[in-house]
């Protein structure tokens, strides 16, 4: 069965997903560090989300683009779009240029 749903409608789906995340954030006084959990910061995992208060800089992990892109079946350019307006607005912020590891395996 295949289902339509506006592309609006996706977004905000996408973004109520990212929410239920609940990922741990960080922020010291250079930049805001999204975590899968506050256990991941501990154990010294790489952050998922980095974003640069000097720079305005955002990097993405290139494992949650493909966690959104496939849950969503979205190109992996749209889903990094979609993450960036999120962590945008979860941080009150504008981002001014957006990087990932995404093919760099």
């Amino acid at each position: 069965m295949k289902l339509i749903i506006p592309e609006s409608k996706l977004d905000r789906l996408i973004y109520r997903y990212l929410d239920m995340k609940d990922f741990y954030i960080f922020k010291t006084s250079f930049n805001y560090q999204f975590y899968k959990s506050r256990q991941s910061m501990e154990d010294e995992e790489y952050s998922i989300i980095t974003f640069s208060l000097k720079d305005k800089d955002c990097f993405y992990s290139s494992d949650l683009i493909k966690d959104v892109s496939l849950f969503f079946s979205v190109p992996t350019s749209e889903a990094m779009y979609l993450i960036e307006r999120w962590v945008e607005n979860k941080l009150g912020v504008v981002i001014a240029y957006s990087y990932s590891d995404f093919g760099a395996d």
